[in-house]
């Protein structure tokens, strides 16, 4: 669970995005200037994302899934086009 979570955490900050952590160690991501997280979640109370080791932390599903669609519409959009590729 600590590779996922540090691969989440990296996809995260390469994508520009913010970590907040609940207090029972609920990860969520939040796009900066915004005041919820990539699943509605309110951002309310202190963040733990310090405060918890990543094997503590259990990544949101909704947040970890819009943050691979993201991911997904980031990096695709910097791949070479195939269509001016000889295969």
């Amino acid at each position: 669970m600590t590779e996922v979570i540090n691969y989440v955490s990296k996809v995260a900050n390469d994508l520009g995005l913010h970590e907040w952590t609940k207090k029972l160690g609920q990860q969520h991501f939040s796009v900066p200037g915004e005041h919820g997280t990539l699943c509605g979640m309110p951002m309310l109370g202190n963040n733990y994302a310090r405060a918890y080791s990543d094997m503590d932390k259990t990544p949101c599903p909704i947040c970890e899934e819009a943050l691979v669609l993201r991911a997904d519409s980031m990096y695709s959009s910097t791949l070479p086009s195939h269509k001016n590729m000889d295969i």
